[in-house]
């Protein structure tokens, strides 16, 4: 299967789009479609690579997976977090951008979450 290559002017926008768009591929890809230019995440972050510029993919509002790597909310914050989302650990990650497992391990210590761990079951 042969490579496609692009446009030598696409490529030059893929550049000039980086610090509009905070060295995130994701939010790249959005501001180059609002140009009509239609190209993947993965083509923007390789040619950005090549200029050895830095790829951010902890972004908030960003699309899913990318998390805060910022401290949690205060207790109080949490408990309303839980009971928002019904105690679905995954929607209160999805919707916040924090990340789910210091999350899941802080409702844990709060009593929120029981932890379901093998042990526990066996016993």
């Amino acid at each position: 299967m042969k490579k496609q290559t692009l446009p030598e002017l696409t490529i030059e926008q893929i550049y000039h789009i980086y610090e509009p768009a905070g060295g995130n591929p994701t939010q790249a890809k959005k501001l180059l479609a609002e140009q009509g230019i239609r190209t993947s995440t993965l083509t923007i972050k390789r040619y950005w690579e090549k200029r050895n510029l830095e790829i951010n993919l902890t972004v908030p509002g960003g699309d899913r997976g990318n998390y805060r790597k910022a401290a949690l909310p205060d207790e109080k914050e949490l408990r309303r977090l839980y009971y928002m989302y019904e105690g679905n650990v995954n929607k209160i990650a999805l919707n916040t951008k924090y990340q789910p497992e210091p999350l899941k391990r802080e409702l844990i210590r709060l009593g929120l979450l029981r932890t379901t761990s093998l042990e526990e079951k066996v016993e």
